[in-house]
């Protein structure tokens, strides 16, 4: 904790704020985690030891050394409850969840929670699913496209936006989800996600989703 603290900037902890992060963090860069990583490699013992923490910084590291040997549902379900800032979320579950057996039932689950969080977390996971060539069907991936489709706009700000990056995932698998993708987000228009400056940032998937050399790459 002590390096942890040492290494953390003033601008990123600036930066933590401004994107929402609340309670205890340092402001540690990925450079710096990265070199954590390497040097600590795989223990179970410190990572329980970080995550009870409550420090985000300490928790990120936390996900990057977990011994993924043991990981089990009951220790996924108890870390996703301490998750209140959007970068630890993405950290967590491509760390930690994504690798696990647990992924699948995770994702169902998580995906219908009213938490802004969880649901972050759920929809990351189905952002995932979209970039492994056997995960889901068609058809699964359709039926997804479909509640996002009729949730999005109402749902709160950080499961909005992994809603709509799971939503240009989708549409990046093939040449039929690319076309649901696009019926989809010409329904719902502009997303908006509030990323911590004054105003709202207005995206339309169409806009990337209809170009031109994406949808020629697609089979």
């Amino acid at each position: 904790m002590t390096e942890l603290e040492r290494v953390g900037s003033e601008k990123l902890r600036t930066a933590y704020a401004l994107h929402g992060a609340s309670g205890s963090y340092f402001g540690v860069s990925p450079a710096q985690f990265k070199r954590f990583k390497k040097k600590i490699g795989t223990d179970q013992r410190l990572a329980l030891e970080l995550w009870n923490s409550n420090n985000i910084d300490a928790q990120m590291l936390a996900t990057m050394i977990v011994d993924l040997k043991t990981i089990d549902e009951i220790l996924i379900d108890e870390w996703i409850k301490k998750i209140h800032y959007y970068a630890l979320a993405d950290e967590f579950v491509g760390n930690v969840v994504v690798p696990s057996p647990f992924a699948n039932i995770k994702m169902l689950q998580w995906m219908r929670s009213n938490e802004e969080y969880i649901k972050r977390c759920g929809y990351t996971i189905l952002a995932h699913m979209a970039g492994v060539t056997d995960s889901l069907t068609d058809d699964e991936f359709i039926q997804h496209l479909h509640v996002i489709g009729r949730e999005i706009q109402m749902m709160e700000n950080r499961a909005r936006q992994a809603m709509y990056d799971a939503l240009i995932a989708i549409g990046k698998r093939n040449k039929l989800l690319n076309m649901e993708a696009m019926i989809v987000a010409s329904q719902t228009g502009p997303v908006y996600i509030e990323h911590g400056e004054k105003k709202l940032k207005a995206t339309h998937a169409m806009e990337i989703l209809a170009d031109k050399k994406l949808r020629e790459s697609l089979s």
